[in-house]
This record gives C-alpha cells, sequence and structure tokens, in this order.
C-alpha cells in the first residue's frame, strides 16, 4: 500500500487560488510514476478509491490536523505483482477502525513558518 498526501499550503504561496488544482495535478503525475515504476518491475498498482477522506486520512496518519502545513490525505494505492488476482478494490472495514484504536507515534517536522 502507498498512501499520498498533500500540503496545500506549500502550494498556495505559488498558486494562489488555483492551489488545490495544482496539488491534484501532482498527485495524478504521483500515480502515473508509481504505475509505470510498478510496471517495469512487474507489478501493478491500483487506486483503491471506496475510501472516504476521514478513513483516508486516519489509515495515513493524518487525522489530526493542526499547524500551518496539515498534510490532507490523497489517495491509496495498492501494488502488488502481476497475474495476481485481486477481487476488489477495498479495504475491509475493519482496517479502518483498527487504525483508529491506534496511538499515532512522532511529530512531523515543521517544513516553514507557515502562512
Amino acid at each position: 500500500m502507498i498512501g499520498i498526501t498533500s500540503v496545500h499550503w506549500r502550494e498556495a504561496w505559488k498558486y494562489g487560488e488555483r492551489a488545490y488544482r495544482y496539488c491534484q495535478h501532482d498527485v495524478g503525475h504521483a500515480i502515473a510514476a508509481l504505475s509505470l515504476a510498478a510496471a517495469a518491475l512487474g507489478w501493478q498498482a491500483n487506486l483503491l478509491d471506496d475510501l472516504g477522506a476521514g478513513s483516508l486520512a486516519t489509515l495515513l496518519g493524518v487525522g489530526n490536523l493542526q499547524g500551518a502545513e496539515p498534510e490532507e490525505p490523497d489517495c491509496l494505492l495498492a501494488v502488488y505483482p502481476q497475474g495476481t488476482l485481486w477481487k476488489s478494490f477495498t479495504l475491509p472495514r475493519k482496517v479502518s477502525s483498527t487504525f483508529a484504536a491506534l496511538r499515532w507515534q512522532g511529530e512531523p517536522n515543521t517544513l516553514s513558518t507557515g502562512i
């Protein structure tokens, strides 16, 4: 599993109101790069698109938004060997509840002084 997040403020200082669009653009590039790299190694990458923002944030450990540079959850990719039968591109419901019960370890570094 590979999770992708964005820090919208880091794009906002440069692009202003268009920041969200550029974050989405960057996520698309990341998905394409991961998919190509996986394929080159004989693997496959697929988007797990059934998670809501809250569940995805919990799973990626960014559910506690704080400070000037909160990370926003974007997507989750499943990466696995080609030829593997993957019946469903969804995670079992208990995965989110299991992660929600975990205590977060560590604190993210501040990248800048903020807004």
